[in-house]
């Protein structure tokens, strides 16, 4: 099950502790208020231990607020646990409920509380990076990482010096298909290189990159283009730059040119372009649109074995210098 909501949709109390759900939530709407009350909850409804929940963050300040958020809702729980219920119940009343009936279900939640308030040092509360760098050292031997040293420069540098290797194979020695499209968006390797590093791609599996496969969107586009040779050998007769498809000879043929071209009193007579001009028209334009498509389809074939490149790269220098970086354990723990 998968639900999409907001903090003013969301009831910790009652909210379903199976499936995933997206909770989109700006500052100061109550985040580590409502994690804290789904962390009592996992305590005493699933009875879990700390160590088998993970609540992670994204930085070290917020980890410690975590922290101690979540340890003083524990021990408020245990103090209002034996409690009467309000007259006006908040969130914590309503999961306290339950476990109020009676004698027995009231020891079993205290020992449950009182066993994670003991245990709480054992927590999995961490930035996403700390949760997968504890992991990968307690299956150590499991995963065949016994020992690793932690240098978040080092997949920095590497992804910089691979990045500015296969550029200089792709684009300065062997120039890609893909040339113009690249310079485009990229002036240099070191553009590449931060935007390799800034989108995360180099530590998602390539299942998750899109398009999956870019050789077939190629193939797919290519035949559709197959009318831009012509639209540059008229380029070449009206000495237009072949390099550049997009040419003013054949733009002017385009249905939004043509009729921009009419003049006011054909308007006013209700004169329209033959069919047989429309055709013509509708010709230009879906090569224009195949033209750019298939830049886009080189553009990602090109991105594509880029990052296959680096990827390759960096595991072999990983696996010499047993050195990771911080997005090299997240690809780690996934495999």
């Amino acid at each position: 099950m998968s639900q999409v909501m907001d903090t003013a949709m969301l009831d910790a109390a009652t909210l379903s502790l199976n499936g995933q759900h997206l909770i989109e939530a700006s500052a100061g709407t109550g985040k580590t208020y409502n994690i804290a009350l789904l962390y009592l909850r996992l305590l005493l409804e699933r009875k879990l231990r700390v160590g088998e929940i993970a609540v992670v963050t994204f930085t070290d300040a917020a980890t410690r607020e975590l922290r101690g958020r979540l340890r003083a809702r524990i021990a408020e729980a245990m103090g209002r646990l034996r409690e009467a219920e309000s007259n006006q119940p908040d969130e914590l009343d309503r999961i306290l409920k339950s476990h109020r009936t009676d004698k027995a279900s009231m020891e079993t939640a205290d020992a449950l509380l009182n066993s994670a308030l003991v245990g709480f040092d054992e927590a999995r509360i961490s930035t996403l990076h700390g949760l997968c760098k504890q992991l990968l050292a307690e299956h150590a031997f499991e995963t065949g990482l016994p020992f690793f040293e932690l240098d978040n420069d080092a997949g920095n540098e590497a992804t910089q010096e691979l990045v500015r290797d296969f550029w200089r194979r792709h684009v300065i020695v062997d120039a890609d298909e893909a040339i113009n499209a690249v310079l485009e968006r990229w002036s240099a390797p070191e553009d590449l290189a931060t935007e390799l590093l800034r989108s995360q791609a180099l530590a998602l599996p390539s299942t998750r990159i899109d398009p999956v496969d870019p050789q077939a969107w190629v193939d797919r586009i290519r035949p559709c283009a197959h009318g831009l040779a012509s639209m540059q050998r008229c380029a070449d007769a009206c000495g237009a730059d072949p390099a550049h498809v997009d040419v003013p000879a054949l733009t002017a043929l385009s249905r939004s040119a043509i009729d921009g071209a009419l003049l006011k009193k054909a308007e006013k007579a209700g004169w329209n372009p033959a069919g047989s001009l429309a055709e013509v028209a509708a010709c230009v334009e879906a090569m224009q649109a195949a033209h750019h498509e298939l830049g886009a389809a080189l553009l990602a074939r090109f991105t594509s074995a880029a990052i296959g490149f680096v990827r390759t790269g960096l595991a072999v220098r990983r696996e010499r210098t047993r050195r990771f970086g911080f997005d090299d354990l997240i690809g780690q723990l996934h495999e």
